[in-house]
């Protein structure tokens, strides 16, 4: 959600009004919050003090300039919230804030429960910035942490108050533990402060890490979980940060880079040659028979499997050599070697032929035959006479041999002596009739023909 800058006039005085607001109703109004004993309270100001208060949330910082009251009840006062989204935060400086801050702390000075001269300001200074690209500086402690209170930090003269609310120095290292930081004129100090102080000393300063220009659309970089994409990220000099990156298609690994050390200034982040790797799942191959029927349970033998895919560069799966190899019934099939464009292809058929050396089919010896035959083998017709074949309970591609009556007794004691006697039977006749011609009878047609005898002479 893209925020807008936002001024908000509260008037805390004898209960809590706020008589302007820029954008009503929009959701940082939320953090505008009555803080009368954890600051006004806490840091002892007196009637007539002037302050500023720094703190953040996710959409931005809340830049507080506030006044406390004269009359009404104890640490009343009148404040205007500058609220400044994290993406207008990089294009202004702390010299424009504390300028801003000036202008409202006048305002507030004579304010007199009109309006106008803050609607005024919102329209002349505000309403015409535009919005750069985003800093995500981090949030402040919850205003409903209970274990988090505010902090004081003071400053000598004007420059160091500009230094101390700029985008780059704003939010210190430890100032996240707090729910805000109260910025007084050192000299306006009072003694009855109970608000840690913070130094503003040593200062470190924030860099801003951002992308260069020239990432591609299609990757996205993120440094501890958040995005870096069109956005800028503060780091202190000298943080070493991982980058993320993530491509569009989810198929591609994440890449993780070498710890980067952040340097002073504002580093661009050039992305360094990614040797992408490309996530292939096991169900973009669909494995069938030589008849195409599905096999269920076979394995990628040149690649490691891991949670259901294989990892494979990216170079590689544009021309992908594999190998498939079945499992449970390897002596059956071959294992295949295919190449495909896994990239391209949605789904990448692979067919597993049967193997063609001999198999060995065993056959049972209960059955009154014992026979082991090294040949392919022809399911629909058995070799074995009054033998049909029975598919082998235990593998898809192994077969029995059953007798068709009994349990083989017939073709042991019948069959084949009935078998060999005919055979002999016929040789013996074959040889007779060789040797012995047939004589047939002389047919008469008419009496005026010749009769004539016609003897047939049968050849094997």
């Amino acid at each position: 959600m893209e925020y807008k800058i936002g001024l908000c006039v509260q008037e805390i005085y004898n209960g809590e009004r706020r008589k302007y607001e820029s954008s009503p109703n929009a959701n940082w109004l939320q953090r505008v919050i009555d803080v009368r004993t954890p600051v006004i309270g806490s840091a002892g100001l007196p009637v007539g003090a002037e302050f500023r208060l720094i703190t953040f949330s996710d959409e931005g910082a809340y830049i507080v300039s506030g006044i406390t009251a004269t009359g009404g009840r104890t640490n009343d006062y009148f404040a205007a919230w500058l609220f400044i989204p994290h993406n207008f935060l990089m294009g202004i400086s702390g010299k424009k804030i504390a300028l801003w801050t000036e202008k409202l702390l006048e305002h507030l000075r004579k304010y007199d429960g009109k309006t106008e001269p803050f609607q005024e300001f919102f329209s002349n200074e505000l309403s015409n910035i535009k919005p750069d690209k985003a800093l995500l500086l981090p949030s402040s402690a919850s205003p409903n942490d209970n274990n988090a209170s505010y902090a004081l930090r003071c400053y000598c003269n004007r420059e160091q108050l500009e230094q101390l609310i700029s985008p780059r120095f704003m939010q210190q290292p430890d100032d996240t533990k707090y729910k805000g930081v109260l910025l007084m004129d050192k000299s306006n100090k009072s003694m009855g402060n109970k608000l840690k102080e913070l130094s503003s000393e040593n200062l470190r300063t924030l860099s801003f890490v951002s992308l260069a220009p020239n990432i591609p659309s299609c990757i996205k970089v993120e440094i501890d979980g958040k995005e870096l994409n069109g956005q800028i990220l503060p780091y202190y000099a000298g943080t070493k940060i991982n980058l993320i990156f993530i491509h569009e298609d989810n198929r591609y690994v994440q890449q993780r880079s070498n710890p980067i050390e952040v340097k002073e200034g504002d580093p661009q982040i050039q992305i360094p040659a990614l040797k992408w790797k490309v996530r292939i799942p096991l169900d973009t191959f669909v494995v069938v028979d030589q008849e195409g029927m599905p096999l269920e349970k076979w394995k990628i033998t040149n690649y490691a499997e891991k949670n259901g895919a294989i990892e494979i560069e990216e170079e590689k799966a544009r021309c992908l050599t594999i190998s498939f190899k079945k499992e449970g019934d390897e002596r059956n099939y071959q294992e295949v070697s295919i190449k495909a464009n896994v990239l391209e292809q949605e789904k990448v058929l692979v067919k597993m032929p049967y193997k063609t050396e001999p198999h060995i089919y065993e056959f049972l010896e209960a059955k009154g035959v014992e026979i082991k035959k090294e040949e392919r083998i022809n399911k629909f017709k058995s070799p074995i006479p009054l033998y049909k074949i029975k598919e082998h309970p235990e593998s898809l591609h192994r077969y029995l041999y059953i007798p068709i009556f009994g349990n083989g007794t017939f073709y042991k004691l019948f069959y084949r002596p009935l078998l060999c006697a005919l055979l002999i039977g016929f040789i013996l006749g074959l040889i007779v009739m060789w040797f012995i011609p047939l004589k047939r009878e002389p047919v008469s047609k008419q009496p005026t023909e010749k009769v004539s005898t016609i003897y047939i002479k049968k050849a094997l």
